[in-house]
């Protein structure tokens, strides 16, 4: 049975003083972060697990990315040890219905389901992280926060 569910977005795009402004930050995040990338970039997705907010993706090396939204951007890390995630409630036929009354399917499991057995990379923006699968598609999360509950929020990934 289909759910749909009324949703806003939960990060607003800052807006950068100039081009160069962002270009900058996007530079010197990724300086700060490549050792981290460096441990997973090129790796071979092997599993993933989902409570719908928290996602956590293993790879063949024993690392793990974590991704849920934060304050006003996607929050990730990547750990050595599995993290803990709620449960993993099949959320499938679930419609996202945006302000503007458009409806998206919140269609997680397709996507992710394409990322196993894949070398994937990361590569974040000030506010949203990029996932890619080689010889596939490049993603980006973003987040959605359920209007009727603002406590509630849907991590979504979709095609770029």
């Amino acid at each position: 049975m289909n759910q749909t569910v009324q949703v806003s977005r939960s990060i607003r795009p800052y807006e950068d003083k100039s081009l160069s402004d962002a270009v900058t930050v996007a530079i010197d995040k990724s300086g700060l972060n490549k050792p981290k990338f460096d441990l997973i970039n090129g790796r071979i997705a092997v599993r993933y697990k989902f409570d719908g907010t928290k996602l956590v993706i293993a790879f063949e090396n024993g690392m793990y990315l974590t991704i849920l939204p934060g304050n006003n951007l996607i929050e990730w890390d990547i750990v050595s040890v599995e993290p803990e995630i709620g449960n993993e409630e099949d959320r499938q036929n679930i419609y996202l219905e945006i302000q503007n009354g458009n409806k998206i399917l919140w269609d997680w499991k397709r996507i992710l389901d394409s990322l196993v057995g894949k070398q994937v990379a990361i590569s974040p923006s000030k506010q949203y992280l990029f996932i890619f699968a080689k010889d596939g598609d490049e993603y980006m999360f973003d987040a959605y926060k359920d209007i009727k509950n603002p406590n509630v929020q849907y991590l979504v990934i979709s095609e770029v």
